[in-house]
């Protein structure tokens, strides 16, 4: 992972800024990106898959709402030709492009834009996308760094003939895509919660494997909780922002957005909180089970150091002693022996300490 993050940088060393091209290295450049075209308005809704930008500009001389939803960002014809069409300056395209880049809003006059992160579980695998988004008066971009489709969604509401999304704007269309960014970070806290669960439903059975259960699950909860809490300021932007991209319409829902961010910080909060008592339980269950069995070594080592004093004492070989004289010496030993050890257990369990 360190190796990565180094190699990473180093693409971004030392390079001029808005020099976007060096963001992809050798083994991408062979990779395309995928593009859907979505069009409609309250009467109808059309979706084009692998369009290129003259089929964009085709759709743009037609009326109603485009959105244009691009898969992978690694295709460098289709960020420069995105990068032209809407007279986008460099840096937002290396912003689009540099995963590191932490989430913000920046109203740009002739379009917002918009960098998030899209929480993303395949089976194990946890990882935060990139996200991307401009605003136009009748078009979205959107821009998501994996081939993953995080919005199948919303394609389902636009199909549907009674969708209220295609009476709407491009604005209300922005903020669905964000509602459903905001919905895979609920998802990812939701999860957490369901894996804390069981740790605490199931019997510990070894307890250093719960313990890397419990830190792999602080450390998601950890990262997840970073990126959300970019959100919450970025929906804090979105609803103090006065800009004529966003109607008065929707300004109520970027509200309701504001609420379901500060719903996923509380729930990230109390995981963590909630994690971090597991593992200072799961410590405290070790060290006593840990006292448990020096209790219990320092008890037998208790009892043996009378019984080794009364071996040392006639293992010296004086042959003035005189019980080495007597037939049943030896064994009026072992039974003065076998007696103390007894008495010294039945203190030790009147005691409580056994």
């Amino acid at each position: 992972m360190i190796k990565s993050r180094v190699a990473r940088f180093h693409r971004h060393f030392g390079r001029a800024a808005g020099n976007f091209e060096v963001l992809v290295t050798e083994e991408e450049k062979e990779c395309r990106s995928s593009a859907r075209l979505h069009a409609y308005d309250s009467e109808s809704y059309r979706m084009d898959e692998g369009v290129g930008l003259e089929s964009l500009d085709l759709a743009l001389q037609t009326p109603g709402v485009k959105w244009l939803e691009v898969c992978g960002i690694c295709d460098l014809d289709l960020m420069r030709g995105i990068q032209e069409r809407f007279h986008i300056h460099p840096l937002l395209i290396e912003d689009i492009m540099n995963a590191d880049v932490k989430p913000k809003v920046e109203d740009h006059e002739d379009f917002i834009f918009i960098i998030g992160k899209i929480p993303t579980s395949e089976g194990d695998n946890h990882r935060l996308d990139h996200f991307s988004m401009l605003l136009m008066p009748t078009l979205v971009v959107t821009f998501v760094s994996s081939q993953t489709s995080h919005f199948e969604n919303i394609r389902q509401r636009l199909s549907a003939k009674d969708s209220r999304t295609r009476r709407r704007n491009a604005d209300y269309l922005a903020h669905v895509i964000l509602d459903t960014v905001v919905d895979h970070f609920i998802l990812a806290a939701k999860m957490i919660e369901d894996s804390i669960d069981l740790l605490q439903e199931d019997e510990p059975l070894d307890p250093e494997a719960t313990l890397k259960q419990i830190g792999a699950l602080k450390k998601r909860t950890i990262g997840i909780r970073r990126e959300a809490i970019s959100m919450q300021k970025l929906s804090m932007d979105l609803k103090q922002m006065e800009s004529d991209l966003v109607g008065e319409t929707v300004q109520p829902y970027m509200n309701d957005l504001h609420d379901h961010t500060v719903f996923v910080m509380d729930t990230l909060d109390s995981c963590r909180e909630v994690l971090m008592e597991m593992h200072q339980l799961q410590l405290a269950l070790m060290s006593q089970r840990m006292n448990d069995i020096m209790r219990v070594l320092t008890i037998v080592a208790t009892i043996f150091i009378p019984l080794t004093f009364v071996a040392g004492v006639y293992g010296m070989n004086f042959h003035n002693m005189p019980e080495l004289g007597w037939d049943m010496g030896y064994f009026g030993i072992l039974l003065f022996m076998a007696v103390v050890g007894v008495i010294m257990v039945y203190m030790f369990r009147r005691r409580g300490w056994l």
